[in-house]
């Protein structure tokens, strides 16, 4: 499919089969990088953004949950060295990522940092969650250094229809019973029931009230 710029993804290691997420669901700046069992939160999907001007073929990766990017933690260009993630910003090298293709596989890259060399890695090949995600040295390794990228697909949203039969619920869990149109023989009154926006949630009033200038349906 080529690189996915701009797509919701998440990112599977090959060898532990978790995905790439924030800490704790953190929003926190400098808040460390590991991998889990997917449970299909935002903190654990990512977009690529291209890195502009200068530095085509890199990307930051940036958090759906927090919108920050990760980063090498600290400039390092040591094995080992952490990742974390900071606010977004295009210009810092160690904040861009470049993909690899890995030969054979289809989605499935090595991510290696522009400014370091080197690439992230399930250290240890670890498969418990959580599992450690740091940066080494690229080899030819077992899966630990392979990334798959997967489209996650944007939620269904659902359209009302003229002349379609709906629930309203009020925030106490009560449910609006039934809805008349007010015709010149069969007149509409308020049931106790206010709304605000389309489908935001009915709240109850202070009790029945007339709409002004209608009667009261006695039916």
């Amino acid at each position: 499919m080529g690189i996915p710029v701009n797509e919701t993804l998440k990112i599977t290691n090959e060898y532990s089969q978790l995905v790439l997420e924030v800490e704790g669901e953190a929003t926190t700046e400098g808040t460390r990088i590991e991998q889990y069992t997917d449970t299909g939160k935002d903190h654990q999907r990512w977009r690529l953004k291209p890195a502009g001007p200068g530095s085509e073929g890199f990307y930051n990766i940036e958090n759906v949950h927090s919108t920050m990017s990760l980063e090498v933690v600290n400039y390092s260009t040591e094995p080992g060295a952490e990742i974390v993630q900071r606010p977004y910003g295009t210009g810092p090298q160690h904040r861009q990522w470049k993909l690899v293709a890995v030969a054979g596989k289809t989605d499935v890259y090595k991510i290696l940092n522009r400014n370091s060399g080197l690439v992230l890695d399930d250290v240890g090949g670890q498969k418990e969650a959580p599992a450690p995600v740091k940066q080494y040295e690229s080899w030819n390794d077992d899966g630990r250094q392979q990334w798959q990228l997967i489209i996650v697909p944007a939620p269904a949203t659902s359209t009302l229809r003229t002349g379609q039969i709906i629930a309203l619920r009020a925030d106490n869990g009560e449910y609006l019973s039934r809805i008349n149109r007010g015709t010149k023989e069969n007149k509409s009154f308020r049931t106790g029931f206010s709304c605000r926006g389309v489908m935001r949630g009915c709240r109850p009033a202070s009790g029945p009230r007339r709409i002004p200038g209608r009667s009261r349906d006695t039916s």
